[in-house]
């Protein structure tokens, strides 16, 4: 984290796609995080499902999304953007903002965009951010002039790979959702205290990494008709014209016979189902950084607990950084799945989240100012 060199500046003719949804403090309240959830990733999704077997750099925020584009896709992230926009308001009843914005333009105004590449797992590289460019786009998307997507109706998108099998997930402690925003003169300064709360968190879990938060014996395969129907809903966008019930159906009887194969560990064709849930929970991201630093870990213990509050109390109380936390009963996986070994598990809070950590650190930022 400390080392800046290792983070490289995104081309300027690139589009940094941004997107949220408004008011997702009601709607998690009111238990819709897995509708949230889906909403933000199905447009990580579709645009990954457009990039062939590139890559593209993306953070998902739990109820919001950061993807750069190259400049043949600014049009289709507008278009899906709008596909979705359209779905989220008549079908789940949320309102999502985006905005395709070019790298141009942020950095001409003195922010910048740059990335590096986190080995997540042998399959997985993670993309991480810095610069500013991201937090101002954010701001951006916040403001009246700038929250309509230029209407372009009409296009398609591929939601294909956008799956949720896996029940809400629960152990016998808490989920720390936890967010971080170092504060600093300069970019290298707010690395160096980036680097300085990883370092303290490794020494309270006593571990080289970060613990994952999620075990593969904590994944069970759902069958509840919400769960089903928002996944299906999706990507009923883009499929065939069957009757979303019969769909449903579908989906549920291939669940089953995945949860069959699964729990005798049959091996079909290059699919091992015996290790299906460890592939899986080997490629979470419960630890990234796009201009603040995301983390989720699990406490089985108040002293843990107090431990991580005390030692970030004590930074902000001395303007290293600004941070927010949820303490959640229970965690929400969203899984996407891409082609070959590749994909990537996107993991949140099934509470607060990351929505209400982020709502923290706005409240205190608002306060020091």
């Amino acid at each position: 984290m400390e080392d800046l060199d290792r983070f490289v500046s995104v081309p300027p003719d690139w589009y940094l796609v941004i997107a949220d949804i408004v008011n997702s403090t009601g709607a998690i309240a009111l238990g819709r995080y897995k509708e949230v959830n889906l909403t933000a990733a199905s447009i990580i999704v579709a645009l990954l499902n457009e990039c062939e077997k590139d890559q593209i750099p993306f953070s998902f925020g739990g109820d919001g999304c950061a993807i750069l584009i190259p400049p043949h896709l600014r049009e289709t992230a507008e278009s899906t953007i709008t596909i979705v926009q359209d779905y989220a308001r008549r079908a789940l009843k949320l309102e999502l903002r985006g905005r395709v914005i070019p790298v141009s333009a942020i950095t001409a105004i003195g922010n910048t965009i740059r990335v590096a590449k986190f080995r997540a797992s042998s399959t997985y590289h993670q993309a991480l951010f810095t610069g500013g460019g991201l937090a101002h786009a954010e701001r951006l998307i916040r403001s009246n002039e700038n929250d309509k997507t230029p209407d372009r109706t009409g296009g398609d998108a591929n939601f294909t790979g956008l799956v949720c099998p896996w029940r809400q997930i629960h152990r016998n402690g808490r989920y720390i959702i936890l967010l971080v925003q170092a504060q600093g003169t300069n970019l290298a300064e707010c690395h160096r205290n980036y680097a300085r709360v990883i370092r303290q968190l490794r020494t309270i879990f006593e571990a080289l990494e970060l613990p994952n938060p999620v075990r593969a014996k904590d994944l069970e395969f759902t069958l509840r008709h919400d769960d089903l129907r928002a996944v299906v809903g999706f990507r009923s966008l883009t499929t065939s014209s069957f009757p979303i019930v019969m769909k449903m159906q579908v989906s549920r009887a291939l669940l089953l016979v995945a949860k069959f194969f699964t729990k005798i560990g049959l091996k079909v064709g290059g699919l091992d189902f015996g290790r299906a849930r460890s592939i899986v929970t080997a490629d979470i991201d419960y630890r990234k950084f796009d201009d603040l630093l995301r983390v989720i870990l699990f406490v089985d213990d108040s002293h843990t607990l107090r431990q991580i509050e005390k030692f970030l109390g004590r930074e902000q109380a001395a303007g290293r950084l600004v941070y927010g936390v949820s303490v959640d009963t229970g965690a929400h996986l969203t899984c996407i799945i891409k082609r070959g070994p590749w994909h990537m598990g996107l993991l949140d809070g099934a509470d607060g989240g990351y929505t209400q950590a982020s709502r923290a650190v706005k409240q205190v930022s608002q306060v020091q100012k």
